[in-house]
């Protein structure tokens, strides 16, 4: 687990008054990928920002866990990888990797994946598809969204949504948390520069979590696109930043990443 230095004022290298290691929390990354046969298209795109996604956070100093799951129908939902380190994750590659999904169980693959998870560190939950739920059986967006507040009242829980190629909100937009927290792309918007983008957020997330650790502050943000986002902290009342430069990175700014309004 890494450490940094910060002080009572939360700041590294502060020459104001004495320095204290603090542990910082292992980041739990946890991806939800639609394989659906939709996703055909963009399949060239999604692999090669996946593999940039995870050696940009090799790079990292942060301590990452790495869950990956995909679905289609409910009953199609796959983990191919849970809690695992990033040097653990093979590159992927079209002939073993591809999109056969019947469906898009969205809300099924989101309450299933959230129910297994159970760390109290740091939990950054990642929706990616392209399409809007079609298919899940015990799952709607009413449940998912009472299931999502219950775990964001624990404190450590930040939830994304990034959506491909769509031009409305449909029943996403009824889930607070991914209503706040989302990128809608244009199919031309995506491309291995989205998740460029999505790595340098990640880091920035880590930065914030090891910042708030050390402060006693929520372990959570409410808009992981938006470094520039106040977030106030549920248990002080302070304010925390989704990015810890307070800038948007340039990645952020560019083609690929747009944000719905």
């Amino acid at each position: 687990m890494a450490t940094t230095q910060y002080c009572i004022h939360g700041e590294e290298n502060c020459n104001r008054c004495a320095m204290a290691e603090v542990e910082a929390p292992t980041i739990h990354l946890h991806l939800l990928l639609d394989v659906s046969t939709s996703m055909c298209s963009r399949w060239n795109q999604t692999i090669s920002g996946l593999n940039e996604y995870i050696a940009a956070l090799r790079q990292d100093s942060a301590d990452y866990k790495i869950s990956i799951s995909t679905f289609g129908l409910e009953n199609e939902l796959t983990d191919l990888y849970i809690d695992a380190d990033l040097d653990a994750v093979k590159k992927f590659d079209a002939v073993s990797f591809y999109p056969n999904g019947r469906g898009t169980a969205l809300w099924g693959a989101v309450g299933i994946s959230l129910k297994k998870i159970t760390t109290s560190q740091p939990v950054l939950f990642v929706v990616i598809t392209d399409g809007e739920e079609n298919s899940s059986l015990t799952w709607t967006s009413a449940t998912v969204d009472t299931l999502i507040e219950e775990r964001k009242k624990a404190g450590n829980y930040t939830f994304a949504y990034l959506g491909v190629d769509k031009a409305a909100w449909g029943q996403e937009a009824q889930v607070h948390a991914f209503a706040a927290s989302n990128m809608n792309l244009q199919a031309s918007q995506y491309d291995i520069g989205t998740y460029r983008g999505l790595a340098t957020f990640t880091s920035g997330y880590a930065q914030t979590m090891a910042l708030n650790s050390s402060l006693g502050r929520t372990m959570s943000v409410n808009n992981l696109f938006d470094p520039n986002v106040e977030v106030e902290d549920d248990l002080t009342g302070g304010t925390s930043y989704v990015g810890s430069s307070g800038t948007t990175p340039a990645s952020a700014s560019s083609g690929s990443w747009v944000a719905s309004k």
